[in-house]
C-alpha cells in the first residue's frame, strides 16, 4: 500500500502566503521525526502556483505536522496532532496560520 500525506499551507485568512515556512513531520507514537519541506510557490516568469507539501510515509499511523512561518513578530509554530492519513482519502490536508 502505499502511504503520502499532502499539507496546504495558509495564513489564517485562507491566503497562499506562507511561502517560505517549513513543514515537519514526525509519528504520533513515538515523535521520531519522519521528513522536513519547504513551502514553495513555484518557479517561473510570472508564475505562482497553490501546491502543497507531499511526504511520503514509511509507516502506517497517525503523524503530528509542525508548521513554522516567519512573522512580523518573528517566529510562529503550529502544531497539528493526530492526523490519520488515511481518513484524507489522497486529499491535502490544509494547515492555517495564526497570523495573517
Amino acid at each position: 500500500m502505499w502511504r503520502r500525506i499532502g499539507i496546504l499551507v495558509l495564513d489564517s485568512k485562507g491566503h497562499y502566503t506562507r511561502a517560505g515556512s517549513e513543514v515537519r513531520l514526525y509519528t504520533s507514537a513515538g515523535h521520531k521525526l519522519l521528513g522536513t519541506r519547504l513551502v514553495d510557490t513555484g518557479g517561473g516568469y510570472c508564475s505562482q502556483n497553490a501546491m502543497p507539501v507531499h511526504f511520503g510515509l514509511p509507516v502506517e499511523g497517525k503523524v503530528d505536522i509542525e508548521v513554522t512561518s516567519l512573522t512580523s513578530n518573528g517566529r510562529k509554530i503550529t502544531r497539528v496532532a493526530q492526523v490519520d492519513p488515511r481518513s484524507l482519502k489522497g486529499k491535502p490536508i490544509t494547515v492555517k496560520t495564526s497570523e495573517p
